[in-house]
């Protein structure tokens, strides 16, 4: 199989940035309160916050 015919998506190095960072977040986010089921998607949006707060804000 070659690459041309591979479906590749590629985000902006920004957002992919973006979206390791707000995964690293939510990680300890979930360690700091013992990894307890139930809370996943408000440790991912609590984390998009974080990050999104202490990023600077670039203009396109």
């Amino acid at each position: 199989m070659s690459l041309s015919s591979l479906e590749v998506v590629e985000l902006p190095l920004r957002e992919t940035l973006r979206e390791e960072r707000v995964a690293v977040a939510a990680y300890f986010i979930a360690l700091h309160r013992g990894f307890v089921p139930g809370h996943e998607e408000a440790d991912w949006m609590a984390a998009e916050k974080q990050v999104d707060e202490t990023s600077p804000q670039r203009s396109e």
